[in-house]
């Protein structure tokens, strides 16, 4: 019983050691080419082995302030896992790069007119 319960606790301090080497707080901020669109990504998590708990804020041309909020699982948020690809001046597909390899795509439509912001289907 001894044996088991030291290597519980074993485990329990390796693993919270693995998770000391990634952050627990990101914030990207990033504006549009036309300078109309800013987005601002705010994320925490307790543990560097957690999923990020993700609110992404989008404020565009005379629009109020929208705001969408997730999960994603990734070591570190930063910009070489959360992509930009901005099309149109005002537009974007934001892309998050996953610890599994996947990829969640949120798209992001802005113009004088409207304002869109959803999570694209899995490819």
């Amino acid at each position: 019983m001894k044996r088991y319960i030291l290597s519980i606790l074993t485990l329990c301090c390796l693993l919270f050691v693995y998770s000391c080497n990634y952050p627990t707080q990101a914030s990207i901020e990033k504006v549009s080419p036309s300078g109309k669109v800013k987005v601002n990504i705010e994320a925490k998590r307790l543990t560097g082995v957690e999923p990020w708990k993700v609110n992404i804020k989008v404020k565009a041309y005379n629009f109020k302030e929208g705001q969408l909020s997730t999960e994603i699982i990734s070591n570190e948020l930063n910009d070489k896992t959360v992509v930009f690809n901005w099309f149109e001046e005002s537009s974007a597909d934001i892309v998050f790069h996953q610890r599994d390899n996947s990829k969640r795509t949120f798209r992001l439509i802005a113009n004088a007119q409207q304002l869109q912001f959803a999570e694209m289907p899995a490819e």
